[in-house]
């Protein structure tokens, strides 16, 4: 591989990243137009199991339940495959998400719920050539606190 073929590829590996780390932040700033962005509108997302179809949907089930929230979304251990066209590609990562109640992430005894997941991407290029996530599936690994913040509870 040319030096160029391989820097050629570490750009389009970076840009991919770009748009995990970008999904990952329109939840934690609630930040609609940002997912916009980075996703096909016609994408599905797997949470746990929970099949949501297109992008209005996942912000109409998901974003706006998790983006009033206090969070963060911390990705790591991104992996990234490019396939031989240059068009798709797939990708893993790890996440440590931590959820407070509106409001409440600064709050010494507030319930919280944190949960260690792995993120799996299918990717392809658009029109434009920006990447767009096609299919994203988070699967949680273990949890530790309060679900019901995730419910939308204040009690």
């Amino acid at each position: 591989m040319s030096l160029n073929q391989k820097l050629n590829l570490f750009l389009e590996r970076e840009s991919i990243k770009d748009s995990i780390y970008s999904i990952a932040n329109a939840f934690d700033l609630n930040d609609f137009s940002l997912m916009e962005s980075v996703c096909d509108k016609n994408m599905t997302f797997d949470l746990n199991g929970f099949v949501i179809e297109g992008l209005e949907e996942v912000k109409t089930k998901s974003l706006n339940l998790v983006g009033p929230m206090d969070t963060t979304h911390t990705v790591s251990n991104v992996r990234v495959d490019v396939k031989a066209d240059g068009r798709k590609a797939t990708a893993t990562a790890n996440a440590v998400a931590q959820h407070f109640p509106p409001g409440q992430g600064q709050e010494k005894d507030a319930k919280h719920f944190l949960a260690g997941t792995r993120y799996y991407f299918e990717l392809a290029k658009d029109e434009t050539d920006s990447w767009k996530i096609e299919k994203y599936v988070l699967k949680i690994v273990w949890t530790q606190g309060d679900f019901s913040v995730m419910q939308g509870s204040s009690d």
